[in-house]
């Protein structure tokens, strides 16, 4: 069968030639392709998100539409190996969306940064000319290093720890596995990404952060990828816009559900600005650990949790800094946020939403006040 797909699109190739239309079904992966904006969706799907990850590929599928672009599926489900596929048509001559394989791969931990990393090189090296953003869709903690109890970044159910037998990646490893200005965006689908430590970190991967603050709810984007995947791929509108409607597109289906109780801060961030905020968040002299900040006022976004380890930034400056630091600082954060987005409905709101938020150091979590101190953000401010 799959012979003779090649086959047909072989032909196929040939004949759209003339009429300028190869580029939406060409198949041979061994010819790099030019294109305008190419994007890699990449699902470590090894662990208990395995099936709502599954629904991804037929999703993006039937959200195609080809406009100069191209998309790239990572996929290493609980139950198989790893895949990497392309959606090909959307277009005059076939505008039946299809699914190309283009690499299975033997078991692998895909919640390593050497696995990240050859995929992205792989999907670089077949379109080396567009923008490329990445959906990263896993598990999540933002900064939180993966020796801790909680998770960090990815998981793989398959590849044993001494935690709770699944591997993960942590901030700095993710960081590391992506090649300076290598993406134009990089989506989370994952819990507590929206921080300034994982901004900070990707500040020179990447040109937009968008991620959530808070938990996502149950299915992730997976209710709203037909709709909003397509303002990703419309190459005929700005980055920042297409993000934006995106985001636009998720919220206000969360919106709509008037039974959903669900706490949710989503937010897209321009990276560009926060090596200045750096500077001026420093002059502030935050994340002391000689005097205890009161947390108990200040907005966090994961209320289930026994001991919160994510907060409003702005918040957390405005308790510490003077009125010209906070007035500096806030000036950065609302020309670095975008875009934002936090629940408001009635008693279920969340009260303050900067963009971003914070790891503040507390007395009962020695360990992860050490931890931090590693952060690439929190060097950066030499406390």
């Amino acid at each position: 069968m799959k012979n003779t797909n090649i086959l047909y699109y072989s032909i196929l190739l040939c004949i759209c030639s003339a009429l300028g239309l190869s580029s939406c079904i060409k198949t041979d992966i061994f010819v790099p392709e030019k294109c305008q904006r190419v994007e890699l969706i990449y699902c470590a799907g090894d662990n208990v998100l395995s099936s709502d990850l599954k629904q991804v590929v037929e999703l993006i599928r039937q959200s195609w539409l080809y406009t100069g672009n191209r998309c790239a599926i990572y996929f290493d489900p609980i139950d198989d190996v790893p895949t990497l596929i392309s959606i090909r048509g959307g277009c005059p001559t076939i505008p039946d969306p299809v699914i190309e394989e283009l690499k299975v791969y033997e078991e692998h931990n895909s919640a390593s940064p050497e696995v990240l990393s050859e995929v992205i090189k792989t999907v670089r090296e077949l379109y080396p000319l567009g923008d490329m953003g990445l959906i990263f869709s896993s598990t999540g903690s933002g900064w939180i290093p993966s020796n801790n109890a909680e998770k960090s970044i990815g998981s793989d159910n398959n590849q044993g720890s001494e935690i709770d037998g699944a591997a993960y990646m942590n901030l700095e490893q993710f960081a590391n596995a992506i090649d300076d200005n290598e993406f134009e965006y990089i989506i989370f689908e994952a819990d507590f990404m929206a921080g300034i430590e994982v901004a900070y970190s990707l500040r020179n991967k990447s040109k937009y952060v968008m991620a959530s603050a808070t938990e996502l709810l149950d299915g992730g984007f997976n209710k709203v990828y037909i709709e909003a995947h397509r303002h990703l791929m419309n190459t005929k509108i700005p980055t920042e816009k297409a993000l934006s409607e995106f985001g636009n597109t998720y919220t206000n289906y969360l919106d709509s559900k008037s039974e959903n109780t669900h706490l949710t801060a989503m937010s897209v961030i321009k990276t560009n600005l926060l090596e200045e905020l750096s500077a001026v968040v420093k002059k502030a002299k935050p994340y002391n650990t000689e005097q205890w900040t009161d947390v108990s006022s200040i907005q966090n976004f994961d209320p289930k949790s026994q001991n919160h380890l994510f907060f409003d930034f702005e918040q957390y400056v405005q308790s510490i800094g003077s009125e010209q630091e906070t007035e500096q600082i806030s000036s950065l954060i609302n020309q670095a946020v975008i875009w934002k987005y936090s629940t408001n409905q009635n008693k279920n709101s969340i009260k303050h939403f900067c963009g971003l938020s914070t790891y503040i150091p507390q007395s009962q979590l020695q360990n992860l006040n050490d931890a931090y101190k590693l952060t690439e953000w929190h060097k950066s401010l030499q406390l």
